[in-house]
């Protein structure tokens, strides 16, 4: 999970995640090349972050 994916060390880091073969699900990011779950957060709202979580979660497990 990387959170400020749209432009920097967030961008960075989960596109150097993706490349590297990992799941990554980031908070913000842009089209960018890099295969990334696009999820969005509000860092103020507790169930916002848990559902971001569930939702990494339930994606990164596959069809059950």
């Amino acid at each position: 999970m990387v959170t400020g994916g749209a432009s920097g060390v967030g961008l960075s880091t989960a596109q150097r995640l993706a490349r590297e073969g990992a799941k990554a699900a980031a908070e913000g990011i842009r089209a960018s090349g890099a295969e990334a779950l696009r999820l969005a957060l509000d860092a103020l709202n507790g169930e916002s972050a848990h559902t971001l979580v569930n939702e990494a979660v339930r994606t990164a497990a596959g069809p059950s």
